[in-house]
């Protein structure tokens, strides 16, 4: 009975074996493209995946594979390409004088002893419902000021969300800032103030306060921003698929996508507007039953330096996409093109040899890897980088595609071993049962 034991343990082994050794073959993705560069063995390649890689992917990759010219699968690792982020460091200007003339603040500034080069002024306030033209200047010896900034100072938050207090300018290490704080007066050609009607709410550039605000404290930061912390693909994409509601706002058909969106940016004609964007998804091309994930302001204010057209998307792959701008009772938006951001991912890799490889994608039913590569090759930027380039040649339809040929041949294999099995415990039975006839005494009384 032991050795019918040990049997069956190693038929448990080998179901196992033939899990791993062919589970997944070249002939189970319906895609292939040529991975082109010069390998060398042993030394990490990095491939950017092109959109229509990870478009004809599911989530995780679990339907992406490296095969040689061999039909050997290469392990690979597959990242996010972000940069680290760098500490944010601030420090407070010290006041040293200030007036107020013909409705022109003006306030002087010190740096702090080893106090860091400046990056930008932050003007912190309470204050609420201003409009101001703000300049900044720099010096070291307080008589010879040199202009580094100027740009708006506003807060419109009783009538919208909208506020700015902050004036970046390059960096400076001058000893003094000069800031100079002044009303802006926003009449049009004719006279009148424009007016902003949305929904119930009646915003006139006319209802700001003018003259002094009082500024709490001035701040700086000292480092450098990250220059992109994530680095994004980018599709442009036409504004043509577009249509009312019976409500009467406007809904864009960006059309099915299968990217993993991280943000969306309109290029809009209208000159000035407020409105409200809702991101809408459903699963699968062929399924119209969308779903709303997110939503978010864009907006011009007229003769106001500031326009916010691009908004975040919190949400994994997204198949079929479309947008709706709510109007209430306003015109219709001008919307001239459509732009698609998603995060960059690199697959690494480790050529065996010098020969080439190829990217398969695009299958059923296949169970995402587990390499060991991810241990081998970890997440540092710089050394990420520092990696040879790699790209994808144009994707085609793989002639060998055969859906489930790598688990038939494993069935085979099953049946096969499975038959050794039944044979090996039925020859195991009979040769216990043998010996165990031959233990049983027999009677040899008359």
């Amino acid at each position: 009975m032991k050795r019918a034991i040990l049997i069956a343990f190693i038929f448990v082994q080998l179901m196992g074996i033939r899990e791993t050794a062919f589970g997944v073959e070249r002939s189970d993705f319906r895609l292939k493209a040529p991975v082109k560069c010069n390998m060398t063995p042993g030394v990490p390649l990095r491939l950017a995946l092109a959109r229509e890689v990870i478009a004809e992917t599911s989530p995780g990759f679990g339907d992406l594979r490296l095969f040689d010219n061999l039909g050997e699968e290469l392990p690979y690792v597959i990242y996010k390409q972000r940069r680290p982020k760098r500490e944010t460091r601030f420090f407070a200007w010290d006041v040293i004088s200030y007036n107020n003339l013909d409705n022109a603040q003006t306030i002087v500034l010190k740096r702090p002893e080893k106090a860091a080069n400046a990056l930008d002024l932050r003007l912190i306030t309470t204050a609420r419902d201003f409009n101001k033209h703000v300049e900044v200047r720099a010096s070291d010896d307080l008589r010879a000021w040199n202009l580094i900034a100027t740009g708006p100072f506003f807060d419109f938050s009783s009538h919208i969300d909208l506020r700015r207090t902050l004036i970046e300018f390059p960096e400076t290490d001058a000893l003094y800032l000069q800031v100079i704080l002044e009303d802006k007066d926003k009449p049009t050609s004719d006279g009148e103030n424009i007016r902003l009607e949305y929904k119930d709410l009646k915003f006139s550039l006319s209802g700001q306060k003018c003259g002094e605000i009082n500024i709490d404290r001035f701040t700086s930061r000292t480092t450098r921003k990250t220059p992109q912390e994530y680095h994004f693909d980018v599709m442009v994409i036409s504004a043509s698929k577009t249509s009312t509601d019976r409500d009467g706002n406007t809904v864009i058909d960006i059309g099915y996508l299968n990217l993993p969106v991280a943000s969306v940016s309109l290029r809009v004609k209208t000159r000035y507007y407020y409105r409200a964007v809702e991101f809408w998804v459903a699963a699968t091309g062929e399924d119209k039953s969308y779903q709303c994930i997110d939503r978010d302001i864009i907006y011009r204010i007229p003769d106001i330096d500031e326009v916010k057209n691009t908004f975040s998307v919190n949400t994994g792959r997204c198949g079929r996409i479309s947008l709706k701008i709510i109007n209430h009772d306003n015109p219709a938006l001008e919307v001239e093109e459509i732009r698609i951001q998603w995060i960059r991912r690199n697959l690494y890799f480790i050529p065996e040899d010098e020969d080439s490889c190829a990217i398969y994608l695009g299958g059923s039913d296949i169970r995402p890897p587990q390499y060991e590569l991810q241990r081998l090759i970890p997440e540092k930027y710089e050394k990420l980088m520092s990696y040879a380039e790699c790209s994808i040649g144009p994707i085609e339809k793989n002639t060998g595609y055969s859906p489930g040929a790598g688990k038939r041949l494993g069935a085979k294999i099953e049946k096969f071993l499975f038959h050794i099995l039944v044979v090996l415990l039925v020859c195991v039975l009979g040769f216990w049962i043998y010996r165990l006839a031959r233990n049983v005494p027999v009677n040899r009384g008359s």
